[in-house]
């Protein structure tokens, strides 16, 4: 067994996409790499909102994963609800655009907004948490 599957603390991740084969894929990941994750999955940013508007201070998740590209509501315009209705209550928590968009313009944006730790190109994998994800928890 790999040395950070045994000293590894579980991660709340909450992962908004309404793609089932997206969430599919990251369900199987998380269970073969055997990744320190325990996701939670809503399929459309407005129950995002409404899930997270549900927790108590305690309860939030320390990483929240927004895809870019969905009906109603994008992922540019839950990073802006989340960061006037959810971020005070939660600052700890920490936000990421998952998309597989090749529109620069799209990834500059979610870069620039302060809201925003970092871009993740889909799909997710392992490298996204360890690499970009989990030296944000850490600091």
């Amino acid at each position: 067994m790999l040395q950070w599957m045994k000293n590894s603390k579980q991660h709340n991740l909450l992962f908004i996409d309404d793609s089932e084969t997206e969430i599919s894929f990251i369900q199987l990941l998380i269970e073969i790499e055997k990744l320190p994750i325990i996701a939670h999955f809503e399929r459309t940013a407005q129950e995002g909102l409404e899930y997270l508007k549900s927790l108590t201070q305690d309860t939030y998740h320390a990483v929240v994963i927004v895809d870019i590209n969905m009906p109603l509501m994008n992922g540019f315009e839950f990073a802006q609800a989340f960061e006037k209705k959810i971020a005070a209550l939660a600052p700890n928590t920490k936000l990421f655009i998952l998309s597989s968009t090749l529109r620069l313009s799209e990834i500059q944006k979610a870069k620039k907004m302060n809201i925003v730790c970092d871009f993740l190109e889909k799909p997710f994998s392992k490298e996204h948490f360890f690499d970009k994800i989990l030296p944000k928890l850490t600091k």
